[in-house]
């Protein structure tokens, strides 16, 4: 009775978490404001002819119903076949939340803690890296450097012996400290998964995720999907979109974002993430929604939790991820109080994301997405503050800013190209090019007051000694 009783259990939970999963998203035409989808629709073309991107896959998900789920554009410029709704596309960094979602799904089974250190899952893993917790490399705190070759042997991934080659090299500074994206350290997240359900990567993830939200498109395997079914990365030449003869991938190092989904099987976890349905496993989508990385460790206006980067945008709080790679760029955002989710995904690198999902943010919630005055006033550094942030920093594999006294006070150094520097109200630092703002990068202190790091976006830069 009592191993009935437990199968039965397991069923049930199975069953509730599927249809969690496809039971939230309607498709109610009636829900449809037409004139409204019409004009998110204008922008989309008008964006696609602007970057001269092939094409993009939208899904749009609100309050439970399926808005718009349509591909516009060029899948294929060779065979010009156009995107559809079934087009895979490359998600690139996109994908992490489901990699750390796929960890939050054994935590909830009692398979791993996320405090654990890496030694307990990967025994053969470099002396230096063995105390690492997983909770470090999901929210990119684990001091890593972001290493990552978007091209590589395909077939069966292996991410375990990627991490298992890894030494101290591959540290950036001391774990705990500040938040510097890491693609590395999502890989080997991927060799942890591996390792723990004794299969490659690929086929785990289809168990773990996939299969549950009824992801069946979804796959990290090039070379198992028909040529037809592919939306191409294109770069832009001279003469226009130009098509990639390979498509991104590398087995050793799928994790960080080598995954091809389509733009609604993709927004099938993040309208289960924002559904307010009673039903809903609260436990496992409240811990995905955790903030790990504030302000303190950001040294920015987001924050970052498992996979999923934490801002206001447009006057509403959300949750959102950006991705790239070679002929490739996706972004979803999600508003919570609103269940809105929206997935973009483009074969084109030069496809601007963010004017998309304002478009959609004002025509669905009347949003005000007027952009942000920038920089604020600018004042010049005090001759103590040139002194001590006047130096190198570097990442340690190529990414380097020098920092150098001028006589009007601070000039970066990039290449053979020298910029002005000035301070703005937040009190970031800011590159000037012909007089106006360009590039603001955040200072970051140690204890003591000492400068340690430039925070350019979501990478440190160590302050070398």
């Amino acid at each position: 009775m009592r191993l009935i009783r437990s199968f039965l259990t397991i069923i049930c939970t199975l069953l509730i978490f599927s249809w969690q999963a496809h039971g939230l998203i309607q498709s109610d035409q009636s829900f449809r404001d037409q004139p409204t989808i019409d004009r998110i629709e204008m922008e989309i073309r008008k964006e696609l002819r602007r970057s001269q991107g092939p094409g993009i896959s939208i899904s749009i998900i609100h309050k439970g119903h399926e808005v718009l789920n349509s591909g516009y554009g060029f899948a294929n410029t060779e065979d010009n076949l156009p995107v559809t709704p079934q087009t895979l596309f490359k998600s690139a960094s996109t994908s992490k939340v489901l990699v750390a979602l796929a960890i939050l799904v054994l935590e909830q089974q009692g398979r791993v803690k996320l405090t654990s250190p890496l030694s307990d899952y990967l025994p053969d893993i470099h002396q230096s890296l063995s105390e690492l917790t997983l909770r470090q490399l999901l929210t990119h705190t684990a001091g890593l450097k972001d290493l990552v070759n978007d091209f590589g042997p395909p077939g069966v991934s292996r991410q375990i012996d990627y991490a298992n080659e890894l030494n101290k090299d591959i540290f950036l500074t001391s774990p705990g400290e500040v938040l510097s994206y890491s693609n590395s350290g999502y890989n080997i997240v991927g060799a942890v998964i591996e390792s723990i359900m004794q299969t490659d990567f690929d086929s785990a993830m289809k168990s773990l995720i996939f299969d549950k939200f009824g992801m069946h498109s979804t796959t990290y395997r090039n070379d198992k999907v028909n040529r037809k079914k592919l939306a191409y990365g294109h770069s832009i030449t001279g003469s226009g979109a130009s098509m990639s003869a390979q498509l991104p991938d590398n087995a050793r190092e799928r994790a960080s974002g080598m995954m091809l989904t389509t733009a609604s099987e993709m927004n099938k976890v993040l309208g289960w993430l924002v559904s307010d349905h009673p039903e809903s496993d609260k436990a496992l989508k409240d811990k995905l929604l955790t903030i790990i990385a504030d302000k303190r460790m950001t040294g920015s206006y987001f924050q970052y939790g498992f996979g999923l980067f934490h801002s206001e945008y447009c006057g509403f709080g959300s949750i959102w991820h950006t991705g790239g790679m070679p002929g490739y760029s996706a972004a979803f955002l999600a508003v919570p109080s609103e269940s809105l989710s929206i997935v973009i995904l483009g074969n084109g690198e030069d496809i601007n994301r963010w004017n998309i999902l304002s478009v959609i943010m004002q025509h669905l919630l009347s949003a005000d997405c007027t952009p942000s005055p920038g920089s604020g006033e600018l004042t010049t550094f005090t001759h103590n503050e040139i002194l001590e942030l006047t130096g190198t920093y570097d990442q340690g594999f190529g990414r380097r800013i020098e920092l150098s006294t001028a006589e009007n006070g601070l000039v970066m150094i990039q290449g053979s190209q020298k910029f002005p520097v000035r301070k703005n109200t937040r009190g970031q630092l800011v590159t000037l090019v012909d007089g106006k703002p360009r590039t603001a990068y955040g200072i970051y202190r140690d204890s003591k007051q000492k400068v340690k790091y430039l925070q350019y976006w979501v990478r440190a830069f160590p302050k070398l000694d």
